[in-house]
């Protein structure tokens, strides 16, 4: 608990530079809850990276990279622009950052569905399952429950491309190469956000699973000679 004497007046300014208030949403929440406690004449309330950058560089231009649990860069140009980069952390090893615990997330709902985490690809995952009809499943619930998330918080929304392919990839140290690994990573790439997209040999295996397909046609695919028969899961109607 704090106090302070009615006899002491408020200082007439008061910067508040905090983690997580880079949405305008959670700016104004915390300058209403200081201009309720009557903290001081005037509130500004900025994201702590714009209060580094200002002490770093004062007015003028540079560029500020900050990396730990969460990753960014804020710079300002000689003119006076402010630009803002995120999603570094897969490049520095973020460990705890978001980008680390959004991968890890989909490792784990990877192994529900009987599948196994075989590695990481920068921004994403790469996951090997038993059978074609598992992986759609799990690739159903993670747009699902992405979807279910956007509708609860709108801009904190995130959204994923997902490709699929089968076949017999070749295995060294633990890791998967080959013409079906190439092939799904081709397919994810090609896909929009939110998106699922595989092969057709995919879509003959999932036959009679109830997992509703939609021909695409052929694809040209960078990387084989021939265009690939490719189908999107209609997964915003599966249970």
């Amino acid at each position: 608990m704090t106090t302070r004497s009615a006899a002491r007046p408020s200082p007439k300014g008061a910067p508040g530079g905090v983690a997580g208030a880079g949405r305008q949403a959670e700016r104004d929440a915390l300058w209403q809850a200081l201009v309720a406690r009557d903290v001081a004449d005037e509130i500004v309330v900025h994201p702590d990276a714009t209060i580094a950058l200002q002490d770093a560089f004062g007015e003028g231009p540079g560029v500020l990279l900050i990396s730990g649990t969460g990753s960014m860069a804020l710079g300002r140009s000689p003119t006076g622009v402010v630009a803002r980069c995120g999603g570094w952390g897969p490049v520095f090893g973020d460990e705890g950052g978001g980008a680390w615990i959004s991968r890890r997330a989909l490792g784990i709902v990877a192994a529900a569905a009987d599948g196994r985490e075989v590695k990481h690809t920068g921004d994403g995952i790469m996951a090997s399952f038993v059978s074609a009809a598992a992986a759609i499943r799990c690739a159903t619930q993670i747009q699902r429950a992405l979807a279910k998330h956007q509708q609860e918080h709108g801009e904190r929304s995130v959204k994923v491309r997902i490709g699929a392919a089968a076949g017999e990839p070749v295995e060294r140290e633990h890791d998967l190469f080959g013409a079906t690994v190439q092939l799904a990573a081709r397919l994810c790439s090609h896909a929009q956000p939110e998106q699922i997209l595989v092969s057709n040999v995919v879509a003959e295996l999932c036959l009679g699973k109830g997992l509703p397909f939609k021909d695409l046609g052929d694809v040209s695919v960078r990387g084989f000679n021939r265009p690939i028969r490719v189908h999107a899961v209609e997964w915003s109607g599966t249970k």
